[in-house]
């Protein structure tokens, strides 16, 4: 299924539900996002994060660079690291990056588990921890087996980064599944990680009825960001007024989503 880059931004961002840092609205937190590379992304008062919040924070940062594979990993050391308590993992949110880059690329199946940390050396402490979820993948491992075994591994926001990837990579194509089984996991954050990369992968429609009803103050706020990043994606100054970015979706299933234009697959 063809899905507009824009929805699967959309899908994304509903999927994090959209956990931006309290202190900072959604304008002050995309002009920091267009701040020259070598800027962080300063916070108004200190930040303490584990690995899972902010990989969830960094999802519109990931958004928007999120064909650049090889400088992604370095786009969030330069602005997310500050963002991290002395305990947590950068890799961890790396590697999440990768991952949710793949997935929006949106033309290839699955999700290539083992080769997420393959293009940075700092990395390499994951590579054991995403063989071990092949392995979970291809012997079918029940998740309180797999639960058990990460927490022996990693921190808690770790895991719950590691369950997200597992959760999506083996039912790829099944994305409510996914983030189903991560709610029944014991790492809180696990949910809306998997969700995040179900909503990358299949845009909103990957998304169940009940998250997006859950999060339905983040409507009106997903669909301003995502449309301003990818217009900034695209190379427009997401200030100009332009004409409506089209919405493909499934026949039948058409999204009122103005001002998009919507674009029906059962058109000929």
């Amino acid at each position: 299924m063809l899905i507009a880059l824009t929805c699967r931004f959309q899908g994304a961002l509903l999927g994090s539900r959209l956990m931006l840092p309290a202190t900072m609205p959604l304008e002050d937190y995309q002009q920091a996002l267009m701040a020259p590379p070598g800027v962080a992304l300063s916070p108004p008062a200190p930040w303490e994060f584990d690995s899972a919040v902010a990989a969830l924070a960094a999802v519109p940062l990931i958004l928007l660079h999120h064909e650049e594979p090889r400088e992604l990993s370095a786009c969030l050391a330069r602005k997310v690291a500050a963002w991290l308590s002395p305990q947590a993992s950068l890799a961890a949110v790396q590697v999440w990056g990768q991952a949710l880059a793949f997935c929006l690329a949106g033309d290839r199946p699955g999700l290539p588990l083992t080769d997420l940390a393959e293009s940075e050396p700092d990395l390499a402490p994951w590579r054991t921890i995403l063989a071990e979820l092949q392995a979970a993948i291809a012997n079918e491992w029940g998740l309180s087996h797999l639960c058990r075994s990460l927490s022996r591994q990693c921190s808690e926001a770790d895991s719950a980064i590691a369950l997200a990837l597992y959760c999506h990579a083996s039912t790829p194509n099944l994305p409510r599944l996914s983030s189903a089984r991560a709610a029944r996991s014991t790492f809180p954050l696990a949910s809306p990680l998997a969700a995040t990369l179900a909503g990358a992968s299949h845009g909103v429609w990957g998304l169940s009825r009940d998250w997006v009803t859950h999060s339905h103050r983040n409507l009106t706020a997903s669909q301003w960001l995502a449309e301003r990043l990818a217009r900034r994606w695209a190379g427009q100054s997401p200030s100009v007024e332009s004409q409506p970015l089209p919405t493909i979706t499934v026949a039948g299933r058409l999204q009122s989503r103005l001002p998009f234009q919507v674009i029906s697959q059962a058109e000929p």
